[in-house]
């Protein structure tokens, strides 16, 4: 049962780390096609992309951090500590790199062009692996004090 409950939290943390992806990535590809100022602005007022972009952010980057949170839930539960932190990042990797891909597409519509989905998806895989490892950091001290 307890098993159970480790992989719901790194699945919220998951979720967290979605929201926050969606953010940094809107921030990184508008710095890198309009300059850092209108970034900055960006990754400040992206809360309301939120809403006009809702079903980009549930196809894409809530999925990527579904699947990241599970895989440092999974890790955290039933894998040693320094294979759990390989297998959550590597999977915030690889979901990172998907799924900020097909964001960006859809952010940027016809838009885009290469860099813009290459900044995208190094963004998002960078982010979501070190919100992988952040959450199987939590996840172990959260359940070290629950077991006490």
């Amino acid at each position: 049962m307890g098993e159970i409950r480790i992989i719901i939290k790194g699945a919220a943390g998951g979720v967290m780390c979605g929201i926050i992806c969606f953010a940094l990535i809107l921030a990184m590809v508008t710095a890198f096609r309009e300059g850092p100022g209108a970034g900055l602005a960006v990754l400040v007022v992206s809360p309301l992309y939120f809403f006009l972009y809702i079903i980009a952010f549930f196809n894409t980057l809530l999925p990527a951090g579904l699947i990241t949170g599970i895989a440092a839930g999974l890790g955290e539960a039933y894998l040693p500590k320094r294979l759990s932190l390989s297998f959550a990042s590597l999977s915030g990797i690889g979901s990172g790199f998907f799924f900020g891909i097909r964001f960006t597409e859809m952010f940027l519509e016809s838009r885009n062009t290469k860099i813009d989905l290459i900044v995208g998806a190094i963004t998002a895989g960078i982010f979501l692996a070190a919100g992988a490892v952040l959450i199987c950091v939590i996840l172990r001290r959260t359940t070290v004090k629950n077991n006490r």
